[in-house]
């Protein structure tokens, strides 16, 4: 009877041990099919474009870890596009990611062009936007539901609209600024922060937040770099790049003992009252650098590139802001060429 109870014991406990195995089987199982698919490696290789003063636009394909270029294109905006887009006056190139196009800005007539990321022209290859109070157009971005903001240097309206993409006038974007539309990031589709900058002079330019409310664009912040850097008068700001780390990153015209030579961090998410200068000084990391004319950050990396008007790549890196010389391009670029860039891969 002993022998009986024993065995049946041992045949129950046998029993419990094999559920608890199948148990903590299905549990890890069931917590393997709920955790996030594996991290895969960012691209070996990014693409950069580049808008030149003399009317044309770079591509390159850069290595990462070696930053040899491996890919170039150069086409002549004249010879692509023909008609209105012939002068030296192409200023802006901004990337329409919803439509996958480059967006070329032609200052005097207000002509915009459109390029494939191979750039080739598109369809449609041009159109003309509608004035909108501007005579000119310099700088732009694109709100994620597809709607263009460009904006006018000093001398063409001093302000900027929001467009259709087929160049219809939705409203006037702003009507506070005091310089040059040089520069903008979509937050959202009813936030935008923008560069205000003095072309005249390289000498003034702030940072400003302007927010769709009630149907009107009204500005809602506004870094003023003379009060927050009053011992350097002559300091300013021409492009932006709306992190993915919920920063904005904002790099300065370097040259001059009066200017500030720091890279400009602010919160997406606020009305510039948190911004903070961070890092060194550029010109002491490398004496070169000095105008900034594009910035863009790496897709899948949180490296910042630019090319400072020594036609070297660097990339700014913002978890240690350091800085990585990683191409020179001197050999590659004309003589001349206006570093408006935006990257892609």
């Amino acid at each position: 009877m002993n022998k009986e109870r024993l065995y049946l014991f041992l045949v129950i406990l046998i029993s419990i041990f094999i559920s608890a195995c199948s148990l903590n089987s299905y549990i890890d199982l069931k917590t393997a099919s709920i955790l996030p698919p594996p991290p895969t490696d960012p691209p070996a290789h990014f693409k950069i474009f580049i808008s030149h003063e003399n009317g044309g636009v770079y591509s390159l394909r850069v290595n990462y870890l070696s930053g040899a270029v491996d890919q170039l294109q150069n086409i002549d905006i004249a010879t692509s596009f023909g008609g209105p887009l012939v002068n030296l006056t192409n200023r802006g190139l901004f990337i329409s990611t919803n439509q996958q196009k480059l967006v070329v800005l032609h200052h005097d007539t207000r002509t915009v062009g459109f390029l494939g990321y191979n750039l080739s022209v598109a369809t449609p290859a041009t159109i003309l936007f509608d004035a909108g109070g501007l005579t000119g157009f310099f700088g732009g971005c694109q709100l994620p539901n597809s709607n263009l903001v460009v904006g006018s240097d000093q001398w063409s309206g001093t302000k900027a609209n929001e467009y259709l993409s087929t160049g219809t006038l939705v409203r006037t974007f702003n009507t506070t600024q005091t310089f040059t539309f040089s520069d903008c990031v979509a937050i959202s589709n009813a936030k935008v922060a923008w560069i205000d900058y003095d072309a005249l002079t390289d000498q003034n330019g702030d940072v400003v937040v302007s927010e769709l409310i009630a149907g009107t664009w009204t500005e809602t912040g506004r870094y003023n770099t003379n009060a927050q850097l009053p011992g350097l008068v002559d300091s300013m700001w021409y492009s932006l790049v709306n992190h993915t780390d919920g920063n904005l990153y904002v790099f300065p015209f370097v040259s001059g003992v009066t200017r500030n030579k720091k890279v400009l961090r602010c919160s997406s998410t606020g009305n510039l009252s948190d911004c903070q200068l961070i890092g060194s000084d550029l010109s002491t990391l490398f004496p070169a650098i000095d105008v900034i004319q594009g910035l863009a950050q790496l897709p899948g990396r949180s490296d910042i590139a630019f090319i400072s008007d020594d036609e070297q790549l660097y990339l700014f890196n913002t978890s240690d802001l350091s800085i990585m010389k990683k191409a020179d391009l001197s050999a590659l670029l004309t003589a001349n060429t206006n570093s408006d860039k935006f990257v892609y891969y």
